[in-house]
């Protein structure tokens, strides 16, 4: 059986902690530490931070790349410009 799960991540919705619960009780596992998913650097640094733990310095990582833009038709041009860049 091949069970996927992070026991910092995912908890179970009924009462229990059932892949925690394996781990600590000897279940093999394998761990990813490669973070493929973020291709530019600066979100991939952001994802480092949080897997550290560094909620605070990933929070003002990202807050340098949001942008609010309030009225709505701008905001649609935005992201027209976003998505062909």
């Amino acid at each position: 059986m091949l069970l996927v799960g992070d026991a910092r991540q995912h908890e179970a919705v009924e009462t229990g902690r059932p892949y925690q619960q394996l781990e600590e009780t000897g279940m093999q596992t394998a761990e990813l530490d490669e973070i493929v998913r973020q291709k530019e650097q600066a979100l991939k640094e952001a994802v480092e931070l949080l897997a550290r733990g560094d909620v605070r310095s990933a929070i003002e990582n990202l807050d340098q790349r949001v942008h609010e833009v309030v009225k709505p038709e701008e905001r649609l041009s935005a992201m027209a410009r976003s998505s062909r860049s």
